[in-house]
């Protein structure tokens, strides 16, 4: 399954930034679905149900006791608009993962596949045989359900298991950080580089240097260099490192933070 994750996500991030189906002339000139619809499909027959219900609890014809069921439903299809907003919004908050740099693609591809429908991506409408709708379910809670195109099986998302896992610090996508800043910070932590050599965020100044410490020097204490040959009879001298003193001070560093990688994505 991880290679098939790795191959979708993969092949819909190369759609995404390539023009070709801008490029496809027939494609252009098509009229594609993008209007699934999603509350007005939901809520087409709550009008109805509410009057019904709404009837039943005036004229004293329930079917439950005290007309407790009519009560409880009333109560959910008057908080269910604003709950399905919330819900739009926090599954779209989740799913924008998909859409960053440094988004992991052994993901399950369903989440990519689902943001692209949610955002009208070129080749991920009706047209091209993908649904998306929204589920008012009896219990109060309500679900989407994403189907259809390269989605070998339905991708249904509760509300309510949705907020329990982001209340709980959990996502529905794993999170990538940014592996080169997060290493070249480790330059500073680790004492490598000057202490001037970053800002007040610890991000890297573009005049950066290496601390003193690790720079090569000759017998004579001033500094070694090696000239690279830039061409046309011409050089230009190089500060010469010490490699070994560098990896045994950085190397520490490196470790804990893959360490705490790992344990993340565990």
């Amino acid at each position: 399954m991880e290679n098939k994750n790795t191959k979708y996500n993969l092949s819909i991030q190369q759609i995404n930034k390539s023009n070709a189906l801008a490029y496809n002339k027939k494609y252009v000139a098509s009229n594609i679905d993008t209007s699934f619809g999603i509350l007005d499909n939901a809520y087409k027959e709550t009008g109805i149900k509410y009057a019904k219900l709404k009837m039943a609890v005036e004229s004293g014809k329930c079917t439950s006791d005290n007309c407790d069921y009519e009560h409880k439903q009333l109560q959910i299809l008057e908080s269910a608009p604003q709950k399905s907003l919330d819900f739009i919004q926090k599954l779209l908050d989740q799913l924008s993962v998909t859409a960053d740099q440094y988004y992991d693609v052994t993901n399950d591809y369903s989440f990519l596949v689902a943001h692209c429908i949610m955002t009208n991506r070129p080749g991920f409408s009706k047209t091209e045989g993908y649904n998306v709708s929204l589920k008012l379910l009896e219990d109060g809670s309500q679900e989407i359900v994403f189907e259809g195109g390269i989605l070998d099986k339905k991708l249904i998302i509760n509300n309510n298991t949705l907020k329990a896992l982001i209340d709980s610090g959990s996502d529905l996508v794993a999170e990538t950080p940014d592996i080169n800043s997060d290493m070249l910070k480790l330059l500073v932590d680790s004492g490598v580089l000057n202490s001037e050599s970053s800002d007040q965020e610890g991000n890297l100044t573009p005049d950066a240097t290496v601390a003193e410490e690790f720079i090569l020097k000759n017998p004579d204490g001033s500094f070694d260099y090696e000239i690279i040959d830039i061409g046309m009879g011409k050089g230009r001298n190089v500060l010469r490192f010490d490699m070994d003193k560098i990896e045994r001070k950085v190397k520490p560093f490196v470790n804990a933070e893959v360490s705490g990688l790992m344990q993340q994505e565990q």
